[in-house]
């Protein structure tokens, strides 16, 4: 093989273990989306944390629950607008002490949305606390029985 040969190979080797050195300090920002029933599924539009959904100052606290995922205290808990709402308009809202809402529900229409992170520690959180308002009954959406 000719020097040049040798010497291109050496270049471009060294090329890429640049590349992939700066691509692995390149950290892409953590970001969230909901998707759900009527929601589109394609074109989904990213936020940031200071994005995510919070419960209004006028819904009522129903019911919550504390549970640890992995030494780490969270607390889902569960509002509804359904006091105050139009007669169809009613949501219940669970949100996620750390984060917001996490799952939100129509009371009256088959509409629901859920939160998703680019993050798969915090998407972990995510579906470990879905999993607990599924399980426990005092989580339980007392006007979204279909």
């Amino acid at each position: 093989m000719s020097a040049f040969y040798k010497l291109l190979i050496c270049v471009l080797s060294l090329y890429y273990l640049m590349g992939c050195t700066e691509d692995e300090n390149k950290k892409k920002p953590i970001t969230f989306f909901y998707t759900g029933f009527l929601l589109p599924k394609y074109n989904i539009e990213s936020i940031t944390v200071d994005k995510i959904m919070r419960h209004n100052a006028k819904d009522s606290l129903i019911s919550s629950l504390h549970f640890n995922n992995f030494s780490s205290n969270h607390t889902i808990t569960m509002y509804t607008n359904a006091f105050y709402a139009p007669q169809d308009g009613g949501t219940i809202l669970y949100e996620l002490d750390s984060l917001g809402v996490i799952y939100g529900k129509s009371t009256t229409w088959r509409q629901h949305r859920r939160l998703h992170s680019n993050n798969d520690s915090i998407d972990e959180i995510i579906n470990t606390a879905l999993e607990h308002i599924i399980l426990h009954s005092q989580l339980d959406c007392y006007q979204c029985q279909h």
